[in-house]
């Protein structure tokens, strides 16, 4: 697996050498041309895109993404998706972070589209009992 300079390269290229990511391939290329066609409603979506919501199909897996066209392709699917200030809830309902209005900060800090004063912020302290 080949790394590039993008962030979070270097970990996914030694988590796939320790065995902990592989490569899945997706069987029925019939699911890639039903999304494609589809995916000309969500004029934002890219092949790639296609791809992963194609995988997450053929696997019933649960995609991850933060990208609203995708979201919305892949829950007119019937693919539950979950995105990155779900997964910090879930860290935080799970107790593998202490709070999580530090991470939600964060987000925000590096360039993360995340109001502070609006409704996902507010709503996402709310569910662990942080507002």
């Amino acid at each position: 697996m080949q790394g590039n300079n993008r962030p979070g390269a270097r970990e996914l290229a030694a988590a796939y050498d320790q065995g902990a990511v592989r490569l899945a391939e997706i069987k029925d290329h019939t699911i890639i041309d039903q999304l494609r066609q589809m995916s000309a409603e969500v004029p934002a979506t890219s092949d790639v895109d296609i791809l992963v919501l194609a995988l997450a199909l053929a696997q019933n897996a649960i995609l991850l993404t933060d990208d609203n066209a995708v979201r919305r392709l892949a829950l007119a699917h019937s693919v539950p998706v979950i995105g990155s200030i779900g997964i910090l809830i879930r860290a935080r309902l799970d107790g593998i972070i202490p709070t999580l209005k530090p991470f939600l900060d964060q987000l925000v800090k590096s360039g993360f589209y995340l109001d502070p004063q609006g409704q996902v912020y507010r709503e996402a302290l709310r569910r662990v009992g942080e507002n």
